[in-house]
Order: C-alpha cells, then structure tokens, then sequence
C-alpha cells in the first residue's frame, strides 16, 4: 500500500510502429533510499520500469512482471478501483501555491510551487518545481497511476491543480512529519524527458515468466 501511493506522488490505443512517443527517466529517492524508473508513453499504453518490476498498461489493463521471482499477473481497470480508492484515502487536502522563487533542475528553469497534504494521515509539505520549457502535457509523468485510479478524486484534484501552473513537474521535495517532526522524505527528480518514436513492440512484456493471481487487496 505505501509503496503504491508514493508511486502517486512519486503514475488513444495505437499500435503503429515509429509513432511519437514519450521517454521518461525518474529517480525517486525515500528516506535515503533511491530507486530509478523509466516510462515509454504512447497515448494509452505506458511500460514502467524499475530493478524490481514491469508494469505494462495496454488501455485496457495492467500486467506486472515480478523480475526477482519471474511471475506476472493481470488486473482491468475494474480490479483495481477498489485498490484505487484505498490509495486515495490517504492522500487528501492538496493545496498549491506559487512561490515566486525559481530554480535549475537539469537542464530546466523551473518555478518552485510549495503544497501541502495529508499523507496516510500525516501533515506533509512539498516543494515543487515546474518548468514551461518542451511544451509537455502538464500531467506526463503521471500518466500512470491516472489511468490506473481515474477514479480517484483526491489525486485528480492534485493534476487539476498542476495544470494551472501551465508546466510540467520535474522535481518534488516531500517532507512527511509526525508529531511536528519531519519522520521521511520522498524526493522525485527527472533526470531525462523526451518525445521519440516508439516500436509497438517496447509494450511487450517479456518472456519465460509465469502467471500468477493477482494480490488481493
């Protein structure tokens, strides 16, 4: 559960070969612990990756690939609301606001925006930076999670705002506190973004795994 709503923090079907596309690399580091991600978006299909796991959404749904174990499963949309709206529960009130303050991130000028939220209960407060340079869809990097929970109204909320910044997000500082006391920190930093062409076959998933059921929630 905690890892997946990080990972909303931290988330038209095609088939044609060489068709624009997204590449995305993302390094999100929890509590000192880093982990890199890359995404391959192509209107309705995403493949997500990190050391551990593949996650593929064909715009019907998802299958993740278990890389330690070589398993997968397979969840529709309809499976996974339920996941959905416990995930959302423990992200609610945000509040975005811009500073004024602006800042380098790799290669962008960003504004920093500040927000605030509770998370799994927790007050949190989060620097975000956003930059208006590519002319990206303000809520690329959580393509994802947005078409896994659409129904999720609390992190909708969240899109809804960043896109009255008019930019996209390529960096967050998130600083989770209990009692007062910052108790861990979810940084996300873009590393790469880029449009390229994409081959139908990068939303394969790959093969000699076998299948499993799905967690059940």
């Amino acid at each position: 559960m905690k890892k997946t709503v990080v990972m909303l923090i931290a988330a038209g079907y095609s088939v044609l070969v060489g068709a624009d596309g997204y590449y995305i690399k993302q390094k999100n580091t929890i509590s000192g612990q880093t982990t890199e991600i890359t995404q391959f978006i192509l209107n309705d299909q995403v493949r997500s990756e990190d050391s551990a796991n593949i996650m593929i959404f064909n715009g019907r749904d998802v299958t993740t690939y278990d890389k330690n174990s070589k398993t997968f499963f397979q969840q529709t949309l309809d499976q996974l609301a339920e996941t959905g709206k416990m995930v959302d529960a423990q992200f609610t009130d945000f509040v975005i606001k811009k500073t004024g303050k602006k800042s380098k991130v790799g290669q962008w000028d960003a504004d920093i925006y500040s927000a605030t939220f509770q998370l799994m209960g927790m007050d949190t407060e989060a620097d975000i930076y956003i930059t208006k340079h590519g002319q990206y869809p303000s809520d690329l990097i959580f393509t994802l999670p947005a078409k896994l929970y659409p129904q999720a109204k609390n992190f909708q909320n969240m899109l809804a705002q960043l896109k009255t910044a008019g930019g996209i997000q390529v960096k967050s500082v998130a600083k989770i506190k209990s009692m007062g006391v910052v108790a861990s920190e979810i940084v996300s930093e873009v590393e790469e973004l880029k449009k390229i062409d994409l081959d139908k076959e990068i939303f394969k998933g790959p093969e000699g795994y076998k299948q499993v059921d799905p967690p059940k929630n």
